[in-house]
């Protein structure tokens, strides 16, 4: 799990291709084992992991890039008249009623969002 999901560890490549960075306080979660919190951004953390709760997962992950898009778009939105107008909505629905709930076991999984949106 990364666990520090954020704009400024995302970088793009000159191809468009997207990498995540930073992976200092990433961890491996094994069966029946918890997650070591090591840190965080606090902005783009999941509501657990400022809770500092032991049964963290990848839907940790999934809120923070949930935070991650939702300050994209609202800087998007800022700059973009209509063009993406319907891209932007369906987007926006997707980070805050799939990706941004405060119960980890109410947020959507990796594939579920992929359905979802392509």
């Amino acid at each position: 799990m990364h666990l520090n999901i954020n704009p400024q560890n995302i970088l793009v490549t000159e191809s468009g291709n997207y990498f995540y960075t930073d992976f200092g306080i990433s961890s491996i979660k094994k069966e029946n084992e918890q997650a070591q919190i090591k840190g965080l951004t606090n902005l783009y953390a999941s509501p657990e992991q400022k809770a500092d709760e032991s049964n963290i997962d990848f839907q940790s992950n999934i809120y923070s890039l949930g935070k991650t898009f939702q300050i994209v778009l609202d800087r998007f939105k800022a700059i973009q008249k209509s063009n993406y107008s319907d891209f932007i909505a369906k987007l926006n629905d997707l980070v805050k009623f799939k990706m941004l709930q405060n119960e980890s076991n109410n947020r959507s999984n990796c594939i579920e969002l992929s359905k979802e949106f392509f």
